[in-house]
């Protein structure tokens, strides 16, 4: 009786993860037949109806790729940047993603000029957004049991020759590993709370305070760094380092 039961559990179970994998699949791909058919506003329903379906151990960043690349051919600029960024998380190394998400961002009107970071800080996101967190933590529990195992050679190998290579092989490899766990930790911050937003308004304006004057013009798609929250407003900082304040409602967060 027991294992008729267990065998029921497992079989609704395995059904049920085919169902759902069969429902935000077959939405996709009417999002697929919707945007071939120049219809994206439909697109755009179906892709959103997608990621709602999916499970969240999928990985959606082409479901965001293609939203994207629907909200930009609705010329919605602003949104079309955010599901850019969204799938830019998810996928960091994936050429169509930053590619797309270039070619969005020429289209922002205004004269923000971006500051050039140090060249330390810039190689240093370079390289942690190529890619997931989950891979940069595996690469780094990988080089942890490779120094582990060396310092275990060292400290039992009774051969002076395995002992040495033993030691230097540990150490390396477990001053190794901190930087994949590093790179994990930064990219993880990201991919769960990335701290900036979209302007998804066609323009708007930086004030220096919630009820201070309107000083600098911003246009829809330009990215904001989120700083501080006081009830409506947010204190953002423009990629040229300009710090003010917009609307919460004015943006939304990536």
């Amino acid at each position: 009786m027991k294992n008729k039961f267990f065998i029921s559990v497992v079989c609704v179970l395995f059904f049920g993860n085919v169902f759902s994998q069969n429902i935000w699949k077959s939405l996709a791909s009417k999002g697929d037949q919707h945007f071939e058919n120049k219809d994206y506003e439909n697109a755009i329903q179906q892709y959103l109806e997608t990621l709602l379906a999916m499970p969240e151990e999928e990985n959606s960043s082409s479901i965001y790729f293609n939203l994207g690349n629907a909200y930009f051919k609705n010329n919605e600029l602003g949104k079309a940047i955010l599901n850019y960024e969204k799938a830019k998380i998810l996928a960091p190394s994936d050429a169509d993603i930053l590619y797309n998400l270039d070619v969005a961002k020429e289209k922002i009107k205004g004269d923000v000029i971006p500051i050039k970071p140090f060249f330390l800080i810039k190689w240093w996101r370079n390289i942690q957004v190529k890619l997931s967190s989950s891979t940069w933590a595996y690469i780094g529990i990988f080089l942890l049991w490779i120094g582990v195992m060396g310092l275990l050679l060292w400290l039992f190998s009774t051969q002076r020759l395995l002992k040495k290579r033993g030691f230097i092989t540990g150490v390396f490899a477990l001053t190794l590993s901190i930087f994949p766990f590093l790179f994990s930790w930064g990219q993880l911050a990201m991919e769960t709370d990335s701290k900036k937003g979209i302007l998804m308004v066609e323009k708007t304006y930086l004030r220096p305070n919630p009820d201070g004057a309107e000083e600098f013009e911003i246009f829809e798609g330009t990215e904001l760094e989120l700083l501080d929250h006081i009830n409506n407003w947010s204190k953002v900082r423009l990629i040229n380092s300009d710090v003010g304040w917009v609307k919460k409602s004015e943006y939304e967060k990536i």
